[in-house]
């Protein structure tokens, strides 16, 4: 008794110290708990700093229009509060909005008159620096320091101005000389850390995690940043664990739940999702708006575009930071709006210069709509601002998308050398060199480079499709050192019928040649104005319902979309039984896909379009005014001739021959991916054979291979939608974990902390 009646009664500043302790530990949700422990002890709002660190909360939280609410109500209550001046100066600042950011940034420097809050001189800083006025964000600094020498944070930011010249070895320099005077803090460890990523190196970045894991415990803002590293480097298994044990420490922390949300909500189950959204509804306080900003991952994850998009609309807060600006260009681009979401990127580019993600969104969709010279001038652009590695890994994808070789080559080596090479970087290489690369050279090559595919650490037939292609390559470079180089490649396909590498190096020989002599002037046979699609089920997919009406609607084209039974009708009626027992033995529905297409169009003729690809410009801008012939495109990346998108009269022989090997193939049940058993590969051996026992110059009035531009500009190809990523789609089967432990592990949490929710 004696005990219980010395112990001193917890105040409300015993609450906000633990809100504040736990705010510095990132435990976000906890300190959230003292924060509401403190305002019930004073529940008339004297306590002027749990509304500061209410704020702290909420910034961390990425919450910034109600931290920024929370501020204003505090310079209500005290109009001279430097605090609550800086808070909205920095919100401001953080927002993009740079005229409110002067404003407060002006008032709260009024309320400093003798300079001594080492903060305002920070922002102000970095203020400057975001403005390109780097010198003077340096002198800022420089001088700060000169009076606070031992202040981390001068240093930390010379470093962010070192990032900003594209300088990491004087940022690096910089965040070492803050951590020479406290070496212990947690926060300029992560941010090294995070450096060491930016600058290629995982292995380094991940060791320093692994040793702040041991030294500090189970912390979110070691563990997150952990996650992140595991998943980029491959570690599925050590990434699970990561993520459980921050499970256990706050099921319900906001950067962990927007961590699972924006990363892996297509592992997770309808229910599983709507679970967490109920349970963080009942929170109260910014409850709301985590909701929203959740449900917005969730849609973007399972690319429910136009739902997403409608969200962001109603909000209108998309494009205040950049971040939302990438989610919403994201959306656009999901919900077809190609051309907008290009012009909205741009725009976005000339706000936040060199954004990582912003141009990452630029470079990968411009490429797919055609749009080179754009991106280039984006890229050049950004130069300054871009890390070695991430320019380098533009390049890269640039000259994949031109056929560049030499220039891909070059920027390989460079990743290669930061030891920051990805599996997609890998693949686009392995694609340049088995269509391009001279098979005499291919040694050469490899001791300058290793061998991309081989270095994944995966046998090549388990390395996907540019894993099998590698693979026959090696077998073709080893057949001709043993029995000669051709000069043409029409006698290598002559030789090699089976190999799809020599079709490709023929249709891409064929189509660089200049004409030797007037095209044959006979008449080609004209297209006829059908239009054909496919899904093997009665009623497609949601997603693919704007898709399909894109080409439905077309004046003067006849439409058909063909389901699985409708299909096996067609061929009853058209083809011989052999033709219907192929159909059946197709291992999936893209094979089923493949093989109606090349059987139906040699009989039928017209136009072939996936059910996934997008019709958003002209269809007469690609097919032209008159079309006639075979009408191809060649794919951007991997050499082959596409079979999304064909246009032929019926009887076309390279059809007809594609449509009778893609029988033998399915008959003989060739156990080979849909790709080169009755895909792109399989078309682009027929074409090839075509070539080789024709005239060119006669060829060339029965064939059309179109650029890619030409065909980008108006048809957006193979739309990311939501069932390619489930389990059960055909070209996952395998490739994921039954169940996820991570989600089972959340649900298992969160009936602890809510059960009845």
């Amino acid at each position: 008794m004696t005990q219980a009646s010395d112990a001193s009664p917890v105040t409300v500043q015993d609450h906000l110290g633990a809100a504040r302790q736990a705010l510095r530990q990132g435990h976000l949700g906890a300190a959230h708990v003292a924060l509401r422990n403190a305002r019930a002890l004073d529940p008339e709002g004297r306590v002027v700093g749990v509304f500061l660190a209410e704020a702290d909360v909420l910034r961390a939280e990425g919450r910034l229009p109600e931290a920024q609410a929370v501020l204003h109500k505090v310079r209500d209550l005290q109009p001279g509060n430097f605090w609550a001046a800086y808070g909205l100066a920095d919100l401001a600042y953080r927002q993009g909005d740079s005229p409110a950011a002067r404003i407060h940034l002006d008032a709260a420097r009024a309320l400093d008159k003798d300079g001594k809050v080492v903060a305002l001189s920070l922002l102000e800083a970095d203020f400057l620096r975001d403005a390109g006025r780097l010198a003077e964000a340096e002198v800022i600094l420089t001088e700060m320091l000169a009076r606070h020498p031992d202040d981390i944070w001068g240093y930390q930011r010379l470093a962010q101005l070192a990032k900003a010249r594209n300088d990491p070895g004087a940022a690096r320099a910089h965040l070492e000389a803050a951590l020479a005077r406290d070496d212990s803090h947690l926060a300029l460890q992560l941010e090294l850390a995070h450096l060491e990523v930016a600058d290629g190196g995982l292995k380094a970045a991940m060791m320093r995690l692994e040793k702040l894991y041991k030294r500090h415990g189970a912390q979110l803002r070691i563990l997150l940043p952990l996650s992140r590293i595991c998943r980029r480097a491959g570690q599925r298994d050590r990434e699970d664990q990561i993520l459980q044990e921050a499970i256990a420490l706050d099921p319900l922390d906001p950067a962990l739940l927007r961590h699972l949300f924006a990363s892996r909500a297509t592992e997770a189950s309808p229910e599983a999702l709507k679970r967490v959204l109920e349970v963080v509804r009942t929170r109260g306080g910014g409850a709301a708006a985590q909701v929203d900003d959740l449900h917005l991952q969730a849609l973007l994850q399972t690319r429910a575009y136009a739902e997403a998009l409608q969200q962001m609309r109603r909000q209108k807060q998309a494009s205040r930071t950049a971040p939302g600006a990438q989610s919403l260009a994201t959306a656009l681009f999901g919900a077809h709006h190609y051309k907008l979401g290009l012009r909205y990127v741009r725009f976005c580019l000339r706000r936040w210069p060199g954004h990582a993600g912003l141009l990452d969104a630029y470079v990968s969709r411009g490429l797919r709509q055609g749009e080179e010279a754009a991106v280039l001038a984006a890229v050049e652009a950004a130069g300054r601002t871009l890390s070695d590695h991430a320019m380098q890994g533009h390049w890269l994808l640039i000259a994949g998308f031109r056929g560049d070789l030499e220039g891909a080559v070059a920027a390989y080596a460079r990743l290669r050398a930061l030891g920051q090479v990805t599996p997609p970087q890998r693949d686009i290489l392995a694609k340049l060199i088995f269509t391009l690369l001279d098979p005499a050279e291919s040694e050469t090559l490899a001791g300058q480079i290793g061998h991309p595919m081989a270095e994944t650490g995966k046998p090549l037939h388990r390395s996907g499709l540019p894993g099998l292609m590698t693979l026959e390559f090696d077998l073709e470079c080893q057949a001709l050192a043993e029995t000669g180089y051709f000069d043409d490649p029409a006698d290598w396909v002559r030789a090699r019928g089976h190999s799809t590498v020599p079709a490709i190096r023929l249709v891409d020989a064929w189509r660089a040649a200049a004409p030797a002599a007037p095209p044959d002037t006979s008449p080609a046979v004209s297209v006829p104005q059908k239009i054909y699609q496919y899904w093997n089920e009665a009623t497609p997919p949601p997603a693919l319902e704007p898709m399909i009406a894109s080409w439905a609607g077309l004046p003067g084209y006849e439409h058909r979309l063909i389901d699985r039974a409708g299909a096996l009708t067609f061929l009853r009626e058209n083809a011989a039984p052999e033709a219907v027992r192929a159909f059946l033995l197709a291992q999936n529905p893209a094979q089923e896909a493949d093989f109606l297409r090349l059987t139906l169009l040699a009989r039928k003729g017209g136009i072939w379009a996936d059910a996934d690809d997008y019709l958003y410009g002209d269809l007469g801008q690609v097919l032209g005014a008159d079309p006639r012939g075979l009408i191809l495109y060649r794919e951007p990346l991997g050499g082959a001739v596409g079979n999304n998108f064909m246009a032929t009269p019926a009887g076309h022989p390279v059809v007809v021959y594609a449509a009778r090997l893609a029988q033998q193939s399915l008959l003989q049940r060739a156990n080979e991916t849909a790709w080169n058993k009755t895909g792109p590969g399989l078309l682009t051996r027929a074409l090839a054979q075509f070539l080789a026992q024709t005239n060119p110059e006669a060829a060339r009035s029965r064939v059309t291979i179109l650029d890619w531009p030409r065909i980008a500009r108006q048809i957006a190809t193979n739309n990311p939608v939501h069932y390619k990523t489930q389990a059960g789609y055909w070209d996952k089967e395998g490739t994921r974990m039954p169940g996820d432990a991570v989600w089972q592990s959340l649900m298992t949490a969160l009936e602890d902390v809510a059960p009845h929710v």
